[in-house]
Protein backbone atom coordinates (compact mmCIF):
# COMPACT_ATOMS: atom_id res chain seq x y z
CA UNK A 1 0.00 0.00 0.00
CA UNK A 2 1.37 3.36 -0.43
CA UNK A 3 0.89 6.17 1.90
CA UNK A 4 -2.00 8.77 2.59
CA UNK A 5 -1.77 11.43 -0.48
CA UNK A 6 -3.36 14.40 0.80
CA UNK A 7 -3.68 16.13 -3.01
CA UNK A 8 -4.93 13.21 -4.68
CA UNK A 9 -7.68 12.65 -2.05
CA UNK A 10 -8.33 16.54 -2.22
CA UNK A 11 -8.40 16.23 -5.63
CA UNK A 12 -11.16 13.12 -6.26
CA UNK A 13 -13.10 15.14 -3.26
CA UNK A 14 -13.39 18.36 -5.17
CA UNK A 15 -14.38 16.78 -8.27
CA UNK A 16 -16.81 14.51 -6.96
CA UNK A 17 -18.42 18.21 -5.26
CA UNK A 18 -18.02 19.55 -8.69
CA UNK A 19 -19.58 17.17 -10.11
CA UNK A 20 -22.87 16.61 -7.75
CA UNK A 21 -25.33 18.80 -9.80
CA UNK A 22 -24.81 16.87 -12.95
CA UNK A 23 -24.89 13.91 -11.38
CA UNK A 24 -28.76 14.62 -9.55
CA UNK A 25 -29.63 16.27 -13.03
CA UNK A 26 -29.07 12.99 -14.93
CA UNK A 27 -30.37 10.84 -12.00
CA UNK A 28 -33.95 12.65 -11.97
CA UNK A 29 -33.81 12.55 -16.00
CA UNK A 30 -33.09 8.87 -16.19
CA UNK A 31 -35.54 8.23 -12.46
CA UNK A 32 -38.09 6.41 -15.14
CA UNK A 33 -35.89 4.56 -17.32
CA UNK A 34 -35.31 1.50 -15.31
CA UNK A 35 -31.59 2.58 -15.92
CA UNK A 36 -29.70 2.64 -12.80
CA UNK A 37 -27.54 5.95 -13.74
CA UNK A 38 -25.34 5.62 -10.32
CA UNK A 39 -23.91 2.24 -11.87
CA UNK A 40 -23.20 4.51 -15.23
CA UNK A 41 -21.91 7.45 -12.84
CA UNK A 42 -19.35 5.09 -11.24
CA UNK A 43 -18.11 4.28 -14.66
CA UNK A 44 -17.78 7.40 -15.64
CA UNK A 45 -16.20 9.21 -12.78
CA UNK A 46 -13.59 6.59 -12.17
CA UNK A 47 -12.58 6.66 -15.56
CA UNK A 48 -12.64 3.52 -16.46
CA UNK A 49 -11.21 2.25 -20.01
CA UNK A 50 -14.21 -0.04 -21.28
CA UNK A 51 -12.80 -0.71 -24.64
CA UNK A 52 -12.62 -4.04 -26.11
CA UNK A 53 -9.56 -5.42 -27.93
CA UNK A 54 -10.16 -8.18 -30.20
Amino acid sequence: MTPKNDITKRTASLRKWFTMPLVEGYDNLFQDSGIDFVVIETIILSGLNLSVST
